[in-house]
């Protein structure tokens, strides 16, 4: 009820919570040491954020738990969803369900990469709009340009990359999210055959290390 709100009413809602444990106690469902210990305890709830929303125990993303919140909240609607205190049980198997995906994805990967299509680089950064040898100096520079870069960065083991300088055999690329070092993050061609690199394209994805310390995508 409005006039019980366990934040706005907190005092007005203890009173009533206590009234239903001294029930409980005179109709003999607990005893009066358990009902003093309860009538004791403070009042937490979802609200006053004591209690952490049904929205953070949300299972990761899929496909599955997405069709499952589709259907029970066309069903019940939102509100009764998130804060009615449901627990949902389901068929699928979590630990399985990201077996399957991850095994999806690197099929899809490799068939992609058997193909040897490359698509070009998710964007390009103008060379007249900075000096290319600072991008190795100046970390902001990448970091800021290929932050702008609207490309996903949901997918498991994957990040955006942007190449920095080229050499004969490889490609020095800035990684997002991982931290530079003083030798740098390297692309050896031989683990790209199928692209074509050059000055200033930002790849969709980086993806590593290799055994051999470099990045492959």
């Amino acid at each position: 009820p409005s006039n019980l709100h366990p934040v706005r009413q907190k005092d007005k809602a203890i009173g009533r919570r206590n009234y239903v444990i001294g029930q409980m106690a005179d109709n003999g469902y607990v005893t009066r040491e358990e009902a003093r210990a309860a009538e004791a305890e403070d009042l937490v709830s979802v609200q006053s954020g004591a209690i952490a929303s049904a929205r953070s125990e949300m299972p990761p993303r899929d496909y599955f738990t997405d069709e499952i919140r589709r259907q029970l909240s066309a069903s019940l609607g939102d509100e009764e969803l998130f804060t009615g205190g449901l627990t949902i049980k389901a068929t699928v198997d979590p630990d399985l369900q990201a077996t399957a995906a991850r095994a999806l994805r690197d099929g899809l990967e490799k068939f992609d990469r058997d193909r040897r299509v490359y698509r070009g680089p998710a964007g390009r950064i103008d060379p007249a709009k900075f000096d290319p040898a600072e991008y190795t100096v100046d970390e902001a520079l990448w970091r800021r340009a290929l932050a702008e870069t609207p490309v996903p960065r949901d997918i498991e083991g994957w990040r955006p990359a942007v190449v920095l300088s080229i050499g004969e055999t490889s490609a020095r690329i800035g990684v997002e999210g991982v931290e530079e070092t003083a030798d740098g993050h390297f692309l050896a061609f031989s683990d790209a055959k199928w692209a074509r690199l050059r000055d200033g394209a930002r790849l969709r994805e980086a993806r590593g290390p290799t055994t051999c310390g470099t990045w492959a995508t």
